[in-house]
């Protein structure tokens, strides 16, 4: 009798732990490719902020830039006719040829 009471044991421990160790393995599996998912999800908001990043640097230079021209057209510039020795004619010849400049007095 006591080797009957062990083999209904064995045949219900056995199926159980062969059920238990097989979730196991697929959980292990299901959580090891979610980590892989949100390293690559990392990467990638990464490269994105690197990009908006640069882009932002970029931008505040136009907007510095602006700025700059707009205190410049803020003022009244001092502006004078130059002297004539300040003066650089430049003649346009016909074709593909490089531009003259002379100094007229």
């Amino acid at each position: 009798m006591y080797r009957r009471k062990q083999s209904i044991v064995v045949r219900v421990v056995k199926p159980v732990l062969i059920l238990v160790l097989l979730v196991g393995f697929f959980g292990l599996v299901k959580l090891r490719a979610a980590i892989v998912s949100v390293e690559y999800e990392i990467g990638k908001l990464e490269k994105q902020k690197v990009d908006l990043l640069t882009e932002r640097k970029a931008l505040q230079a136009e907007f510095s830039s602006l700025l700059s021209l707009r205190s410049v057209e803020g003022r009244e510039l001092a502006l004078v006719f130059p002297n004539r020795d300040r003066v650089i004619y430049v003649k346009r010849e016909e074709g593909n040829k490089p531009f003259a400049t002379s100094l007229k007095h």
